[in-house]
C-alpha cells in the first residue's frame, strides 16, 4: 500500500508505473525505496520473471519474504533493508545465477543464512550481502 498517490496498479502499462523500469516493454526493475509503503510483502513481485533489481530498501514493509520469490531466477540484486520483516529467511535463491547484491539488515530475521544464498556467496567473491549477524541470525 502508497501513503502517497503514485501510479500502481492502474490500468496503464506496468512500464507507466511509478519506480518501474522497462526494457522492450519487459519489466526489468523496480525501485520503491523509501516510498512509505507499508503492509505485508506481496508475493506478486515474482509476477515479472525477468526482474534483475528490486529495491523495497527503506519502507514498512512486514510479515516473511514470500517463497515465490524463488522465480525470479534473473534477479542480480536485491534490497529489503529497512523495513520490518521477520521469520527465517527462505531458501529461495538456489536458482538466482546471477544474484550480485542481497541487503536485508535492519529487519526481524532470525535462524541460519539458506544453503543457496551461501552457495552464492561462495560461488561470487564479489557477492555483496547485508545482514545483521548477531544473536537472531546465524552467518
Amino acid at each position: 500500500k502508497f501513503r502517497n498517490g503514485v501510479r500502481w496498479l492502474s490500468k496503464s502499462s506496468e512500464c507507466s508505473w511509478d519506480g518501474v523500469a522497462c526494457t522492450n516493454d519487459i519489466v526489468t526493475k523496480i525501485n520503491l525505496s523509501s516510498k512509505y509503503l507499508f503492509g505485508v510483502l506481496p508475493s506478486e513481485f515474482s509476477a515479472f520473471p525477468l526482474l534483475i533489481e528490486l529495491d523495497l530498501y527503506s519502507n514498512s514493509l512486514n510479515g516473511n519474504i514470500p517463497e515465490a520469490f524463488e522465480k525470479l531466477t534473473k534477479l542480480e540484486s536485491l534490497d529489503l533493508g529497512t523495513n520490518q520483516l521477520a521469520g527465517s529467511i527462505p531458501n529461495i535463491f538456489r536458482n538466482m545465477q546471477s544474484l550480485q547484491s542481497v541487503y536485508l539488515e535492519s529487519n526481524f530475521f532470525k535462524g541460519d543464512l539458506p544453503a543457496s544464498l551461501c552457495a552464492n556467496i561462495d560461488s561470487n567473491p564479489q557477492f555483496v550481502i547485508g545482514v545483521d549477524c548477531n544473536n537472531n541470525v546465524n552467518c
